[in-house]
Formats: structure tokens, sequence, C-alpha cells
């Protein structure tokens, strides 16, 4: 559906179905996520072509809360006229759980299965000394 004049590159437009389109989205409050280099996403394939973008993602306000970092990007397609949508995390963002290093466990000097206690059940360093 064509949400705005921009999202066609002429000016043949059904206003009407895109003013109920914008209603729709306003009034049940979804958010488009924006696509990343392309601006349309499909073609009529003729010499001066019609360009239009007719697919998006929207979402609600509490999924991009859920999914701050998600990015939108388009595919090439040789089976059709659209353009696959992919919808993803960006680079290096996979989520609110990261992995911490603490390195005050390297100035321990335990070694076996004592040294794999405290590694895996998070003891104190001079505790982990003091069972040896």
């Amino acid at each position: 559906m064509i949400y705005s004049a921009e999202d066609k590159n002429n000016e043949n437009l059904n206003r009407a179905m895109m003013g109920r389109f914008r209603r729709f989205v306003n009034d049940v409050e979804l958010k488009e996520i924006p696509l990343i280099g392309r601006r349309y996403m499909w073609s009529n394939e003729r010499e001066a072509p019609t360009l239009v973008k007719l697919d998006r993602v929207l979402c609600t306000s509490d999924w991009e809360d859920t999914f701050p970092d998600c990015i939108l990007q388009s595919q090439a397609s040789q089976i059709s006229d659209h353009c696959p949508l992919l919808l993803g995390l960006r680079e290096g963002n996979r989520g609110k759980r990261r992995f911490h290093f603490e390195s005050f466990g390297l100035s321990c000097t335990v070694m076996g299965t004592a040294s794999l206690s405290f590694l895996s059940h998070g003891a104190d360093c001079h505790e982990v000394e003091k069972a040896h």
C-alpha cells in the first residue's frame, strides 16, 4: 500500500486509498521500520518504469522497544517483481544479553578442579585458594 506521494515516482496516485491506509496506520499506532538502501521495491519493468514502495514493515511501539536495533534491508530477486525484505538486528547487537569478562580470575594461582569450580560457581578467588 502507498502511504505517501513520495512512495511512487509519478503522480498517478489513488489519494483516497492512500488516505485510508495512512489513517489506519495512525489509528492503530503503527510505526514504519525504515528501509535501508532502496527507495522503491516494485517496478513494472517498462522503458519508462513506474517505481513504487508497496512493501513495508510496520510495528508497534512495544515491538520497537523490544528490538530497538532492528534493521530492514531488501534483497535482489530474479523471480519476482517485488524485492524481498529482510528484517534483522544490526551487526554486533544481538539482544540484551552480554558476555562480561572479569580479569580478576586471571590472578588466581589455582590449578585443576578448584579453578573449574571457581569459574563455574563464581567463588571469590581467595576462597578457592583457602580451599587448597
